[in-house]
């Protein structure tokens, strides 16, 4: 490939990122994650979680069998998922599962057609590659 080539490519590729950015999806992502940024009590939920995580792997190093272990671990996951169920959380995962579906579909199409061959890695796995658009995917 020579350098025009190249140049010709980096063009279209800066033109498709910008296009993406341009898009609703990408929208809707940025102002989840900020909503999710600025959100202080969630932040200080996400702090104390990581630190409870910390604690409960320092805990398994020693004795994963132990009733105590096992009562932490459950306050964790129960932790996780009360972080989880939250709006902000829920809204700003959509929004970044939407995108990366976005991205997924563009990637695949465009390996298409250099090659039905080539394998594309996705970052959702449960992508319907049949659907074109990411919110009416299974």
């Amino acid at each position: 490939m020579d350098f025009q080539q190249e140049l010709a490519i980096s063009e279209q590729t800066h033109r498709l990122a910008t296009t993406i950015r341009n898009s609703h999806y990408y929208d809707a992502y940025e102002e989840a994650k900020q909503q999710y940024d600025s959100d202080q009590r969630l932040q200080s939920d996400i702090a104390r979680f990581v630190d409870m995580r910390d604690y409960v792997l320092r805990l398994g190093q020693y004795d994963k069998t132990s009733d105590f272990y096992h009562k932490e671990k459950l306050k964790l996951v129960r932790e996780k998922r009360r972080i989880d169920v939250q709006k902000t959380v829920y809204e700003f995962h959509v929004a970044e599962t939407n995108l990366q579906t976005l991205l997924d579909l563009v990637a695949t199409k465009v390996a298409n057609e250099v090659s039905e061959s080539i394998k594309v890695d996705m970052g959702n796995p449960l992508l319907h590659t049949g659907c074109e658009c990411p919110s009416h995917r299974s």
